[in-house]
């Protein structure tokens, strides 16, 4: 995410104009390493949240109300201390770094008018929330950095606030000359022009780095020694014009989407934008808010389907061995025959043969050739022939128990790796709650734990009712996704008509797709839109091209024992085609 020092730039101007002069009302701290300040500025209230969080460091002006700890900390009590009833005088970023600070005043124990500076440091998971004096003593911080955790630089109270080292950058700003632009960039580490330019310049994420030399029609993997010195004065002409850019606060917040119109990143420089699909903003603020509010949400998810995804690793594991073992098992039937010859040979020989020999040739009338047998000297060869018939006709009954048993242990993976994948494209908790309830209808979880169960239960619960994802083209065809294995199984065998068409994505797990013909002929591009909709949801989203099965529902059977959502066909058509929904409008259940 391009949360660089230009995006900051821009936002530091945008909060200036906003929050200068208001005043602080609130401070609370709803999360570990987040911060929200409630202000007031000419008769509106704004909630300003602060995050140190290592994971999405992040500040903006906010619409989202959480809910605060009864009990607040020694920081928050600090801050109230010294920051709430106090006046923003001002807001500026330290050059081009990811450091903000918010100036305020406020009154003191005395009566004076005294200054204290609020600092967020967006800095991954050294990121921090610092209050310094007038001094620029330390008073507390959100993280407190002692010398047992960093001998460089301390963030504890009574110490004097340094900045963080500089790493040999310079400020974009601060650079006034091709041959200053060309000196940097040779003394800078790495070897490809991204790595150099991002290694020179303070604010720039690999994100805008990459735009810049795009701009400059270099491409960010090139080596620098490769460059000509054109290359490096359209490089530099396009650096100058991001700092007027910048120096002017003339971009716009937008999001870049992706080819399936979800969100990838955002950014505000306007002069370097490349070609692509972005969606503008009015505020950076309301951008970022939607943006982490929708990550933060992909990160919930991603915590609370923790137990679901270790389960279903070590089932899949599970089930792979099994399936490995059985696949031996079934592999070392395949000689069987050759003992029900022995047998064969050994009584149409076994009056011509002497005892107690170890080694016979004998004919084999199957092949018109002679044939050498091995034998057991200690037993007759009566005993002999019935040991090899004994052998193989256990060898027999293992290859009919195995391959049946081979069957369901293929099941049984595809029913796991279904479900692990209805897990990773889970969109909301109520459909963490299904596949629970479908894992535990299975046999797999316990009702009410975690732990796997050694035999299904005989009361199966019912699944959540939710409703399946649901698309309609311009053509006026309705297109139905399936969220979990329950939904598949009812879309493609009870809500389907006959003459309605299945798809679904080849070899890899994925969701059923049934497109409704309510009695029409579907046009080729719906059968385009319906294969890349069961590319896109499934396992090869992330492909460039994916196969994709379809047929008409009345093709399709379930297998008597089969695991939920398990369909076979013998009749089926096939395309190749991108994974996408374009051309397609979802619908809100």
């Amino acid at each position: 995410m391009a949360l660089d020092g230009i995006v900051l730039n821009y936002l530091t101007h945008e909060l200036k104009e906003t929050l200068t002069g208001s005043q602080i009302l609130k401070i609370n701290q709803p999360e570990k390493d987040e911060l929200n300040l409630i202000l007031r500025q000419d008769r509106r209230q704004y909630r300003l949240l602060l995050s140190a969080d290592a994971g999405m460091p992040r500040l903006y002006l906010t619409a989202e109300a959480k809910e605060n700890p009864t009990a607040p900390s020694a920081f928050v009590m600090l801050l109230r201390k010294y920051l709430q009833n106090g006046k923003i005088i001002d807001i500026s970023q330290a050059g081009s770094e990811r450091i903000l600070t918010f100036h305020i005043s406020h009154y003191n124990e005395m009566g004076d008018l005294s200054e204290k500076r609020l600092l967020i440091e967006i800095m991954g998971r050294h990121s921090n929330i610092i209050l310094i004096d007038e001094n620029d003593k330390v008073l507390d911080s959100i993280k407190r950095i002692g010398a047992h955790i960093s001998s460089v630089r301390e963030v504890y109270p009574g110490r004097l606030y340094v900045l963080p080292p500089a790493q040999n950058k310079v400020s974009p700003q601060s650079v006034g000359s091709l041959s200053d632009f060309t000196a940097l960039l040779q003394a800078a580490n790495g070897h490809a022009l991204q790595d150099k330019i991002m290694h020179s310049f303070t604010g720039f994420s690999p994100l805008l780095a990459d735009w810049l030399c795009r701009a400059g029609e270099c491409e960010g993997s090139a080596l620098f020694d490769s460059l000509t010195s054109a290359d490096l004065s359209k490089l530099y002409q396009n650096f100058q014009v991001l700092n007027e850019e910048m120096a002017a606060h003339s971009g716009q917040p937008y999001v870049i989407l992706n080819a399936d119109g979800q969100y990838q990143d955002f950014h505000t420089s306007l002069v370097l934008r490349p070609n692509g699909r972005f969606l503008p903003f009015d505020t950076l603020s309301e951008l970022l808010d939607i943006f982490f509010v929708t990550k933060a949400k992909q990160s919930r998810m991603h915590q609370r389907s923790a137990d679901l995804r270790k389960l279903l690793q070590n089932l899949l594991e599970r089930c792979a061995k099994k399936l490995d073992l059985q696949e031996q098992q079934l592999k070392d039937t395949k000689n069987m025959e050759k003992f029900q010859l022995k047998g064969e040979l050994l009584m149409a020989y076994q009056y011509q043969l002497p005892e107690k020999a170890e080694k016979v040739t004998v004919f084999n009338y199957h092949t018109n050739q002679e044939q050498e047998l091995t034998l057991d000297p200690a037993k007759t060869v009566q005993e002999n022939a019935k040991a090899s018939f004994e052998k193989y006709n256990k060898k027999k009954r293992t290859q009919a128990a195995v391959s049946e048993q081979l069957t369901k242990t293929r099941q049984e993976l595809a029913h796991l790796e279904s479900i692990a994948y209805s897990v990773e494209s889970a969109e909301n908790f109520e459909d963490l709650q299904a596949i629970r309830q479908e894992l535990q209808n299975a046999g797999y979880v316990k009702k009410n734990s975690g732990k796997t169960a050694g035999k299904k239960t005989p009361k199966k619960a019912k699944i959540i009712g939710l409703a399946p994802h649901h698309y309609l083209s311009d053509e006026g065809f309705h297109f139905y996704v399936g969220r979990n294995n329950e939904q598949n199984e009812e879309l493609s065998l009870r809500f389907a008509g006959n003459n309605d068409w299945w798809f679904h994505a080849k070899g890899i797990p994925g969701s059923h797709v049934v497109v409704k013909t309510a009695g029409r002929e579907l046009s080729d591009q719906a059968f385009e839109q319906a294969a890349a909709l069961a590319a896109y949801y499934s396992k090869g989203r992330e492909s460039s091209k994916v196969e994709v099965d379809y047929t008409k529902a009345k093709e399709l059977n379930k297998p008597n024992g089969s695991p939920l959502g398990y369909v076979i066909y013998h009749q089926n058509y096939s395309m190749v085609i991108a994974p996408g929904t374009a051309g397609l409008t979802k619908v809100e259940s």
